[in-house]
């Protein structure tokens, strides 16, 4: 492993050390808070369907929905994920980060609108059909954006909270179908319906003061616009920072490397190193939908009632408390990512799912033989703690490290491909999970335990760690090649003629992921 520091932090640099007294880093934070909230609709719906069952009113307007009914109407929101990933890649790459993003967070709005006066099931079903195709145009062009405006040494930590913030949106919808509770009028479901356009609304507010990504405007030509807009956000407006010099420098050199490599689909497996990348894409896929929570979340009032908590405002409390307790976990594995490693906190908090997950079902077994309400108690306390163990690892390592193992070249269609199997799992997860509680109850959840523990065998076997490692030595750990390139990167650069393409100071430049 690379123990060096990364070159960028030796690079002369107009910023403060300290993020929170310096100008431009001060704006370059609030940009990432406003693309945070690109998945605040997602999180959102991670609660809200289940917090939206505890209502009385809901469930009087449309009957009750269950089984098959119910998860039609889960499965809903995902079902455009089947078709719309490589329309996303390619609007995002056309068009820009920022107009993709502009049309995502619109979509949402109409979506939620059409739903908060749904006057049936259909009009329910058609609003969260756009508000879920909406959303993946949504976070996909604003984690683009967020990864290639942050600065170098704010990268990290910027992309292992992206996806924290998907809790908030879910605590957000804990918290207002909790407070709908009582309120026996339509308005109770309908209000908490439209809330989801919370998030974009805020960020449509905010997208005029955030800039386009300077790669993307280089890509397409626009190389003083990128230009200006690094030197603004990394070196407070220098005109001849070292650091900006060297971004800039990689940024060219990465373009004209992509444009010498023409690559298709068939690419993906067509290498060794390749077909493991893909392993762990899909079985990363698997893991962040088929793993437990994503029946806790999205059908938490069936899974309480199965141990005797039926009161709405019971269930609606948990819900919400399950929410906060989610974001906080995520948080803390997502400052623990660099200090820890990724393949630690991938293997504890597997194996800490596993064990949590068993026992849990056979706490449900016994409730269901016994009736016993102490048992149902120690049931509630066994999803919390199962939810932070998901929350530590998958929340903020589900992207960040598939993107990382990824070479640049493939990284595009690499996650294109991650984003259509979660969303395959997805609908499929939430279309089955409300049939088989009703079929079979607990034992249902004997699956999961089987799942989680071919996770935690494909992770000993397939997930490299990648803690202390630069960008090109990440992809080159899947090939065997990592030795070659540390040996190039302590050398000098490690492709022909790069020394050429590179400006700034001294002849040993290394990319960082920001190119």
């Amino acid at each position: 492993m690379s123990t060096t520091k990364p070159l960028y932090t030796t690079w002369q640099n107009n910023t403060h050390e300290k993020w929170w007294k310096d100008p431009g880093l001060k704006r370059t934070a609030y940009y990432c808070f406003v693309l945070y909230f690109a998945i605040f609709a997602s999180g959102y719906d991670g609660s809200y369907l289940g917090g939206l069952q505890a209502l009385d009113s809901w469930n009087n307007y449309f009957d009750s929905p269950s089984g098959n009914t119910l998860g039609l109407i889960s499965a809903s929101a995902y079902l455009p994920s089947f078709l719309t990933p490589p329309l996303i890649a390619w609007s995002t790459d056309r068009f820009g980060r920022k107009p993709v993003i502009w049309f995502g967070a619109t979509g949402i709005v109409v979506g939620a609108i059409i739903g908060c006066f749904a006057n049936g099931l259909a009009m329910l079903i058609v609003g969260r059909v756009v508000v879920g195709g909406c959303a993946n145009f949504l976070s996909v062009a604003a984690v683009c954006l967020l990864n290639e405006i942050v600065h170098p040494r704010m990268r990290h930590i910027a992309v292992a909270l992206f996806l924290t913030t998907w809790y908030v949106g879910s605590i957000v919808a804990a918290w207002t179908t909790f407070g709908c509770v009582y309120w026996e009028s339509n308005w109770g479901w309908r209000v908490a319906t439209l809330v989801q356009a919370v998030g974009p609304v805020f960020m449509l507010a905010n997208m005029f003061f955030i800039p386009e990504s300077p790669r993307w405007l280089k890509a397409n030509g626009r190389h003083e616009e990128g230009r200006l807009i690094l030197e603004r956000l990394h070196a407070n407006g220098a005109t001849n920072d070292e650091l900006v010099n060297n971004e800039i420098a990689e940024i060219d050199t990465a373009l004209a490397l992509e444009a010498q490599n023409s690559t298709t689909w068939g690419s993906l497996i067509a290498t060794k190193g390749n077909r493991k990348r893909m392993v762990v894409l899909t079985v990363v896929a698997l893991a962040s939908q088929w793993s437990g929570l994503g029946l806790i979340s999205y059908y938490l009032a069936p899974v309480l009632r199965t141990v005797g908590i039926t009161n709405s405002s019971q269930i609606a409390g948990i819900n919400g408390g399950l929410s906060v307790w989610n974001w906080l976990a995520s948080v803390a594995g997502a400052l623990l990512v660099e200090r820890w490693g990724r393949r630690p906190l991938w293997l504890m908090s597997t194996a800490t799912m596993l064990v949590l997950w068993s026992i849990f079902t056979a706490l449900n077994a016994t409730f269901a033989r016994t009736g016993s309400s102490t048992v149902g108690t120690a049931v509630i306390a066994f999803i919390f703690l199962f939810a932070s163990s998901y929350s530590v690892a998958l929340t903020p390592l589900s992207q960040s490290y598939t993107s990382e193992i990824l070479p640049f070249r493939l990284r595009a269609k690499g996650m294109a491909y991650f984003a259509f199997a979660q969303s395959v799992c997805t609908c499929v997860n939430q279309w089955v999970n409300p049939i088989a509680l009703d079929a079979i109850q607990w034992k249902y959840y004997t699956v999961y335990i089987a799942l989680l523990a071919f996770y935690l065998v494909m992770a000993y076997m397939y997930f490299v760690e990648t803690k202390g490692y630069t960008s090109e030595e990440t992809a080159a750990l899947f090939d065997g090649k990592a030795d070659e390139v540390i040996a190039h990167t302590l050398e000098g650069p490690a492709t022909p003629g790069l020394d050429d393409k590179l400006s700034g100071k001294g002849s040993k430049t290394e990319f960082i992921e920001d190119a």
